[in-house]
């Protein structure tokens, strides 16, 4: 606000001060540019809203202002070719995004919106041009890549789209959208990959992986299971064995889910977080001392594996080996000191031993390890209702 305040005195005192020297007159006129500059700013934000709400008219007429305030104003002159676009004239909008490209010619944004705006105005080599040189320097954006597409179909090439640049924009989007977490689009892309070459196994693979992490467990067993009926008897990766087990023990099927990671685990024998999860599958279906064997065996092979220390935990508290799980997970907890569900762990452990003192203290320091952490909330609360009871 200072800052706006000062430069509006600057302003103010043009009128008087026409025989200045011709430095002061310079810093003058970069005041009034700043203060301009910083005027347009504020009118495109106006205009933005005006924009987001459908009215388009109110937003082209602001964003004309802080153009007339700032003829650099790209983010006024990118809203006005936005709404040109919107409103059909597409030819006007390409002569405002090139103007913004002569000031900005690396902005991804405006050759995107010059490619829509070619696009709907016909020019198809002009605008496929334009959507590749978008993606080129924003290759988080995937909008360029299906537009991409479009374009070569309506180009009438369409065998080239779906034969070769579209299977591989489509990989590449669910690459892209796998690296940002958009594991449903994500899933998405690497079907239509796959529908348009269906004998790609990496492309099966990888459409399993994001289904699995998109949450579409019953989706991904398919896809999976389909991948591993290999006509040609090829071996495929554990860990398409191990992203199967994955999903079996999201839907609740843990005999399915102990057989697909003891294939991964018989393949790749060195991997403590499949043997981990093939001990957390046994203990699931409640074999608990085997669930602790198969934890030890997957410690051996890294004794820093924390989900083979949960595991070996709790099967042997379920089993009534309360203060041998004391053992195990005190030593465990030197080893993940920020681990608040190790903490609850133990605390549940010390409590099954009869020691509820310490049991306190380890879902206190659970707490602490994270204060959003309920379990730990609700087994501190238990305990002093416990407490007080006996008082």
């Amino acid at each position: 606000m200072r800052r706006l305040i000062i430069a509006a005195i600057v302003i103010l005192s043009i009128a008087g001060c026409e025989n200045l020297p011709p430095k002061m007159s310079e810093a003058k006129q970069a005041a009034t540019g700043r203060w301009n500059s910083t005027r347009a700013e504020m009118v495109c934000a106006v205009a933005r809203e005006q924009f987001r709400t459908g009215n388009l008219d109110v937003a082209a007429t602001e964003a004309r202002k802080a153009l007339a305030m700032d003829e650099k104003c790209l983010q006024a002159r990118l809203l006005l070719a936005k709404v040109m676009i919107e409103k059909g004239r597409n030819v006007a909008a390409c002569a405002e995004l090139e103007k913004a490209l002569e000031h900005s010619p690396e902005l991804p944004e405006a050759f995107y919106l010059l490619g829509v705006a070619q696009e709907r105005a016909d020019k198809l080599p002009e605008s496929l041009e334009a959507y590749r040189r978008a993606y080129e320097l924003d290759q988080s954006n995937l909008a360029p890549v299906c537009a991409i597409a479009e374009v070569l179909v309506r180009m009438g090439r369409t065998r080239e789209a779906q034969l070769h640049d579209e299977v591989d924009l489509f990989e590449l989007g669910g690459r892209l959208a796998m690296m940002a977490k958009e594991y449903d689009k994500a899933a998405s892309y690497y079907q239509r990959a796959l529908d348009v070459d269906v004998a790609n196994r990496f492309y099966r693979e990888r459409l399993g992986r994001a289904q699995y992490l998109a949450g579409m467990y019953a989706e991904a067993v398919d896809t999976l299971e389909s991948f591993l009926r290999d006509p040609y008897g090829r071996e495929p990766s554990p860990w398409v064995h191990a992203t199967l087990g994955d999903c079996y023990m999201a839907m609740s099927k843990p005999s399915h889910a102990r057989q697909a990671y003891q294939h991964a685990a018989d393949k790749l024998k060195s991997s403590a977080a499949i043997r981990a999860s093939l001990a957390k599958a046994i203990l699931a279906e409640r074999q608990y001392a085997r669930a602790a064997v198969t934890a030890k065996e997957a410690l051996v092979m890294d004794t820093q594996c924390l989900d083979a220390a949960l595991v070996l935990g709790y099967a042997l508290l379920l089993d009534g080996q309360a203060n041998v799980a004391v053992r195990e997970l005190t030593a465990a907890a030197a080893d993940h000191p920020e681990d608040s569900t190790l903490w609850c762990l133990l605390g549940r452990a010390y409590d099954a031993a009869g020691d509820r003192e310490k049991a306190v203290k380890c879902y206190t320091t659970a707490l602490r390890a994270d204060p959003t952490n309920a379990l730990a909330r609700e087994l501190l609360d238990g305990m002093t209702s416990k407490e007080l009871s006996r008082k």
